[in-house]
C-alpha cells in the first residue's frame, strides 16, 4: 500500500487517512482535523462528520480509510469525486483531479 500511495506523491499535498503513520511513512500531510481522529469519537461515530468536512475542506489527492465505517455522506462524497483503487488493506481512493496532473489549483483553508 505505502508504495502505491508514494507512487502519487509528486500530485498530492494532502491524504486522509486513519492511519496516520503511513502518511508518515509516505512523507505526506494529513489535514489538521483529521490528524487525530480518537478511538472513542470513532467508536461513537462522530468521525464521519469530520471525515466529509475535511474532504469538503482540504481536498485530499488521497484517502485511505482503514477497518473503521464512516456515514453514507462520506462514501458518497468519495465516489462523486474519487476513484477507488483495489487494495486488500482498505478502501483506497484518489482523487480526479490528481490523476489528471491538475486542474483547478488548490489552496490550504485558514
Amino acid at each position: 500500500m505505502l508504495d502505491a500511495i508514494v507512487e502519487t506523491r509528486p500530485q498530492t499535498r494532502f491524504i486522509l487517512t486513519n492511519r496516520p503513520m503511513l502518511a508518515f511513512r509516505a512523507g505526506l500531510l494529513v489535514p489538521s482535523p483529521a490528524a487525530v481522529l480518537s478511538v472513542k469519537r470513532m467508536a461513537l461515530q462522530h468521525s464521519s462528520g469530520v471525515v466529509l468536512k475535511t474532504l469538503e475542506t482540504y481536498r485530499p489527492e488521497q484517502a485511505f480509510l482503514h477497518r473503521h465505517v464512516y456515514a453514507g455522506p462520506v462514501y458518497q462524497y468519495l465516489a462523486a469525486h474519487y476513484d477507488q483503487i483495489s487494495s486488500p488493506m482498505g478502501r483506497y481512493y484518489l482523487s480526479r483531479v490528481s490523476e489528471k496532473g491538475g486542474g483547478k489549483e488548490r489552496s490550504r483553508p485558514d
